[in-house]
């Protein structure tokens, strides 16, 4: 009796035992980035740690969830699916008061440390529910793929095979261009601060960005990985969704949901295993929208309530969010409930006032600091570099292009996805398009009109396929629904619900067998396993990191370097000129009116002695450039710039370095004739 009393003693205080170890041995970590050489027991045990943090921050967020959806008396959940919207829930929840720390001048390690041990604190005996939740959720889903008809089995098992390798990839060291811009740098310079700040430098780290904030406390704990994993969560977490969506309309087919997102390669290979905001976006905008057809369907207020808390989420979870807004605010006065329009009202403004309580802190702020909630879109200075910076800015988005172009946008995601953002829509939308209007009247009508009013709206704004997973998430469920067993099925149903199964299960195959190439030949299970260190992972992995190498070996303290065409500082933090922007050298080429003595007097003004040049990225910018003022500026410094004050210093397949050699209107001679540039 003793040792089970001993026991349970044990479980009610594990949460503060093993956050406090994390604590004490993140507290010892230095603060990314800090690509180790370690191999073997070294390196085995900093995975450990980042696995074990993964968890316990993973435990911590499904505990808060579970909190609030108490809060919200959604009682009526399976207890496996409970999790899919607390943990998500959760971890976005995480981000608030690590982001009023910020603000408050408070945000050190030490500090958000002993934030997450109070939260432990007030929630150990929900956390100890969520690890018991999880670990039965597993034992009833492995049970169910069990007895699952064949098809589904298979597809189970392919998909599971896709998430395994998602995950490998999140356990290797952040290389993705956007993480290394500012999802991972804005929360490293707040770190540095120790406070939340304006920075004129980063103009996306001023964004919406509750990712940021969660991804901030792994950060303060000295590890980079685990926002990552935390993102790669937030991917499972949305393709569970879709698939208990699906249940309702789809019956034994509702896999087919998630099988439909999962024939998206980027959405496995790139996007989950990232340290990005996307996926956590659309995790909640789907679970918005999951709320209100639920809401709608069952008369329930309380799913009204979550709807609004996870569409204020989600808005400000990322900017791009902002049309669920608009989508649920129409669909709730197309089928809300009561039936009477003031009642219908009286529920909207429940919806809308809980959307703009958890919204508005993140953009309060840009209001605040640079006279646009926004920012930088609607910015305006007297300033007219100020305001040219972001015109460039606004032609990279594409936000200038005429409507017909987003209209075609869909088709070039096919032919030419390089041009865009190098991710194309699920190779099985064309069948799918095919069966949505062949069996259009067995798709629900609030699954389509929710995902046709989110796609038409993002049609309006920025035009990346990514900002589409909401509305393919719901696409893919009113396929399933589609595609589902009906007691006077014709003969063309049947045909086009087979293609449907086992055209995704073929693609799912071929996606697994791309994957084994990927793993054998990118080797992520190689840093997980010790056999290879961090920085040797970065220096095969990363473009452009033998070069930050050098320059953190070869510059002094008082050089710096300025990136043309590349973004990335997060390797590169002391010796890089701080302002990560893509147009940063056009707009000293614009500001100076195309003269080669006075950009290299502004050079010299702003502390720069070398430019950096970055092969691939320069002819990515290039494909992006509507105004021609990438291309202008390019010209200038190959052509009249590089050959009059610049010296070649390194150069490898992806990266040269020029080392100034004129100041001011003094020219110093340089070594021979004009450097050849390489791009």
């Amino acid at each position: 009796m003793k040792a089970v009393m001993r026991v349970r003693r044990w479980i009610r205080v594990w949460p503060l035992l093993v956050g406090g170890g994390l604590a004490a041995w993140g507290l010892q970590r230095p603060l990314p980035p800090a690509p180790s050489t370690h191999t073997g027991l070294a390196a085995l045990a900093d995975m450990g740690f980042a696995l074990l943090l993964w968890g316990y921050l993973t435990l911590e967020g499904a505990a808060l969830g579970a909190h609030g959806l108490r809060r919200l008396r959604l009682s009526d959940l399976p207890e496996g699916e409970r999790l899919l919207w607390s943990i998500p829930t959760g971890l976005i929840l995480l981000g608030y008061p690590v982001y009023v720390l910020g603000l408050l001048g408070l945000l050190r390690p030490p500090i958000i440390a002993g934030l997450i041990l109070g939260l432990a604190l007030y929630l150990r005996q929900d956390m100890e529910a969520a690890a018991r939740e999880i670990i039965g959720a597993l034992r009833i889903a492995l049970a169910g793929l069990g007895k699952a008809p064949p098809t589904a089995r298979w597809g189970g098992w392919l998909m599971i095979t896709l998430l395994g390798f998602s995950f490998l990839l999140a356990l290797a060291p952040p290389t993705h261009y956007d993480a290394l811009w500012y999802h991972l740098e804005a929360p490293r310079q707040f770190l540095m601060a120790g406070r939340v700040y304006p920075d004129p430098h980063n103009w996306p780290a001023n964004y919406a960005f509750a990712p940021s904030m969660l991804y901030a406390i792994p950060m303060a704990l000295g590890d980079d990985t685990v926002p990552q994993l935390l993102h790669w969560t937030f991917g499972v977490a949305f393709l569970g969704l879709a698939y208990c969506l699906a249940r309702t309309y789809a019956g034994a087919l509702a896999w087919t949901a998630p099988a439909f997102l999962l024939t998206m390669p980027a959405l496995t290979f790139r996007l989950m295993p990232s340290a990005l905001a996307d996926i956590p976006a659309a995790c909640l905008e789907l679970m918005a929208f999951g709320a209100l057809l639920r809401s709608s369907e069952r008369r329930d207020p309380g799913w009204l309530h979550a709807a609004g808390i996870w569409t204020g989420l989600a808005i400000g979870a990322k900017f791009s969010s902002l049309p669920v807004l608009v989508a649920g605010t129409g669909f709730w006065l197309w089928q809300g409930f009561p039936a009477d329009l003031p009642g219908r009202m009286k529920g909207l403004m429940r919806y809308l006032i809980l959307t703009l309580l958890l919204a508005a802190p993140w953009y309060l702020k840009n209001a605040v600091w640079f006279g646009t909630p926004l920012f930088p879109a609607g910015l305006k200075s007297n300033d007219p570099e100020i305001n040219f910076r972001n015109y460039l800015y606004q032609e990279y988005n594409n936000l200038s292009e005429r409507l017909l172009n987003r209209l075609i946008f869909l088709v070039w995601s096919f032919i030419a996805p390089e041009r865009l953002d190098y991710i194309t829509l699920p190779w099985i939308a064309p069948l799918g398009l095919l069966i949505s209007v062949l069996f259009a009247q067995r798709m629900p009508t609030g699954i389509i009109g929710l995902a046709g009013a989110r796609a038409l709206l993002w049609v309006l704004g920025p035009p990346k396929i990514r900002f589409l997973l909401p509305s393919l998430a719901l696409w893919g469920i009113g396929i399933a629904a589609a595609v589902s067993s009906h007691p006077n099925r014709s003969r063309l149903h049947r045909l086009g619900a087979g293609a449907m199964i086992y055209g995704q299960l073929a693609l799912l195959v071929l996606l697994v067998m791309g994957g084994q190439i990927a793993m054998v030949t990118s080797r992520p299970w190689a840093v997980a396993l010790g056999a290879e260190s961090r920085a040797d992972y970065l220096r095969r992995s990363l473009s452009g990191y033998r070069a930050m190498e050098w320059a953190r070996a070869h510059l002094s303290p008082e050089e710096r370097v300025l990136l043309i065409g590349d973004t990335r500082h997060y390797y590169c933090p002391s010796q890089c000129f701080p302002e990560a922007d893509h147009f940063t050298w056009p707009r000293i080429v614009w500001a100076t009116n195309f003269d080669p003595e006075a950009a290299a007097r502004r050079l010299a003004q702003m502390g720069i002695t070398h430019l950096w040049i970055h092969h691939s990225t320069m002819k990515w910018l290039l494909n992006h450039d509507p105004g021609g003022w990438v291309r202008r500026s390019d010209e200038f410094l190959r052509a009249r710039f590089a050959p009059r004050c610049a010296r070649l210093e390194y150069a490898d397949e992806d990266v040269e370095i020029l080392r100034l050699t004129c100041v001011g209107t003094q020219w110093m001679e340089t070594r021979g004739t004009a450097q050849r540039m390489a791009w």
